[in-house]
């Protein structure tokens, strides 16, 4: 969520006392659920607007060899795990989520109020299709430690 991550690594070696730690949790590789895929089909029905294409935030971040290499001017034993999210989610706290942030809530949000309903309805009524596993977020999350020299 940084727009520049490399100044961010360099003010944290300024600040940090040397032996001090850096802890870090990136995104590593973002793969959604099936109840994503819904809810955007639903938007595009809907004609919702697409949301503007921007630089991610995460580039330089979202692998080990990326981590490594970020903290290499500054930081030594730096170490990075990956771990899945492996967030479940309930129907209703999907619909909750992709319909009041990130990007596909941006896109409902700049619908009008009965396209938003009748979309939320449209959503429901697939969700209730789906099998649990759809709502299993398997996005995976790097968590990164290093020391200042």
């Amino acid at each position: 969520m940084l727009p520049d991550a490399g100044a961010a690594v360099i003010e944290a070696a300024r600040v940090l006392r040397p032996g001090g730690w850096l802890l870090a949790a990136t995104w590593g590789s973002q793969l959604g659920t099936g109840a994503d895929v819904v809810v955007r089909e639903e938007l595009d029905r809907a004609g919702a607007p697409v949301f503007p294409e921007l630089a991610r935030s995460d580039a330089g971040t979202d692998s080990a060899e990326d981590m490594a290499a970020l903290l290499a001017d500054g930081f030594v034993d730096v170490r990075t795990t990956v771990r899945p999210l492996a967030a479940r989610f309930t129907p209703p706290v999907a619909m909750a989520m992709r319909t009041g942030c990130g990007t596909l809530g941006w896109r409902f949000a700049r619908l009008d109020r009965g396209s938003q309903e009748q979309v939320r309805r449209y959503i429901a009524d697939r969700f209730r299709a789906l099998p649990d596993e759809e709502f299993v977020d398997r996005s995976e999350v790097l968590l990164t430690a290093a020391r200042r020299h």
